[in-house]
């Protein structure tokens, strides 16, 4: 993957790295890079921790140089794997290989065209998906899972295995690294996901905080970021056209990238998954996962079983609500569980992290106009554990719910009677018309908003 990238690294001065801004970093071969955080969020105090403790266990490459930073790299890694549902093996694979190519560090730069944590080329992606963390552990994984088939990962060489993705000059140097990187990763591995992993329901941006999509009255599909908690007409993108035609639109992180992807029910019937390539669709990348859903009163897309990947909830023609898993972005009706009845008579239901434990709950306005809370509880849901979170939401066009403060527990966003869009903070699981805050007009004319 790489010819002189260690050289490079090897000459770096010692750095502090800020909270989540990129700092300059000399090399004496003037060679100049700059690095780019991991989690957009920067190095927590856990990290910093974290990275003492380590320094002190690793025996290689790492030991005295796991910074908070470092850490923060390999705790990113660590989740993406988990959140994508392969062991801690497969974690094991990736950490050892970024000590191998840049010693943890997110590089925007390096031996020809290649940049990131792997230093992957050109021909891996673009050079936004490659400098981002999540995408490019991803892209690994993706890589190493065509290349071993049927598990083949899973038994082995490690260092073998990291030589088949990399194809590197320096094949030699991946053994070496794996028992630090199996120490960093049994570190890592337990602890809870970031908000950017779990839960995401319309973080199109992949930050953190969720955006805002909505189809408007000629059937475009349009990108509105948000941009410390606000929207502009100025900054939108248009990322689809024809969505006039279907019956149900949602988005959330379907892939388990971190970023929201799009879920939509056509004219037919059918459920189709358009993933976010990106902050882009593709009619050409879109997959089939389901026919049958015209019929549904309600469709919405969370992480309801809490392993950072998205699920599908519906209300049925009869009221009966069904959560059907995402089992490697697909869905089955074999495993599909029932976890409510009566919900034929709400006039919107929507599913997301309220309570910030990483499993969406569900919220719905019932037939009053009342909003009520109903606390995901191991799978279930129960009329005795719900909380009334307001009332009059019956006027309003269209209600959602998403974390769009970024504190990881989804707030209410709603586009009342006259058209106007407000933003409802989640305050200690409670709403209040006092705190809200006006982000557009105008809306009334969309069918779908997300």
């Amino acid at each position: 993957m790489k010819r002189t990238i260690s050289k490079i690294v090897s000459g770096l001065a010692t750095v502090t790295v800020s909270v989540a801004l990129a700092v300059l970093v000399y090399a004496p071969d003037a060679y100049a890079i700059e690095l780019r955080p991991c989690d957009p969020g920067g190095p927590t105090s856990q990290d910093l921790s974290i990275g003492q403790q380590l320094n002190t266990q690793l025996t290689k490459d790492m030991r005295g140089h796991m910074g908070a930073y470092e850490t923060s790299c390999a705790r990113v890694i660590t989740q993406t794997v988990k959140a994508r549902g392969l062991s801690s093996r497969a974690a094991v694979i990736a950490v050892t290989t970024v000590i191998v190519e840049t010693h943890l560090q997110n590089l925007n730069g390096g031996d020809l065209d290649s940049i990131g944590l792997y230093q992957q080329r050109s021909g891996w992606g673009s050079a936004t998906q490659r400098i981002d963390a999540v995408w490019a552990t991803n892209r690994f994984l993706t890589e190493m899972l065509n290349l071993y088939p049927n598990n083949g990962w899973t038994t082995g060489n490690i260092g073998d295995i990291c030589q088949s993705i990399q194809r590197s000059a320096y094949p030699d140097r991946y053994s070496v690294q794996v028992s630090d990187a199996q120490i960093i990763v049994n570190a890592l591995w337990n602890l809870g996901s970031s908000s950017r992993l779990t839960g995401t329901v319309s973080d199109f941006s992949g930050d953190g905080h969720s955006d805002v999509l909505g189809v408007d009255s000629t059937g475009d599909l349009w990108y509105y970021p948000n941009n410390n908690l606000a929207l502009s007409t100025t900054t939108r993108k248009q990322i689809g056209q024809g969505w006039g035609t279907f019956k149900h639109v949602m988005a959330a992180d379907f892939s388990g990238d971190g970023y929201a992807d799009v879920l939509g029910v056509d004219s037919t019937g059918d459920l189709w998954y358009y993933p976010n390539n990106g902050l882009a669709l593709s009619t050409t990348t879109r997959k089939q996962l389901g026919q049958g859903w015209g019929t549904f009163k309600h469709v919405m897309a969370a992480d309801f079983s809490g392993d950072g990947h998205a699920d599908v909830l519906g209300v049925d023609s009869t009221g009966d609500l069904w959560y059907y898993p995402n089992n490697n972005l697909a869905l089955s009706t074999t495993t599909r569980k029932q976890i409510g009845q009566g919900w034929g008579t709400f006039k919107q239901v929507m599913a997301a992290d309220f309570s910030g434990d990483g499993h969406a709950d569900v919220i719905g306005v019932d037939g009053t106009g009342d909003l009520w809370y109903y606390p995901n509880n191991n799978l279930a849901l129960s009329t005795t554990t719900r909380k009334q979170l307001g009332q009059g939401w019956g006027t309003f066009k269209h209600v959602f719910a998403s974390d769009f403060s970024g504190d990881e527990h989804a707030d209410v966003i709603g586009v009342d009677g006259t058209g106007d869009l407000w933003y409802y903070p989640n305050n200690n699981l409670a709403l209040s018309t006092t705190t809200r805050k006006q982000l557009g007009q105008g809306w009334s004319t969309y069918p779908f908003v997300m």
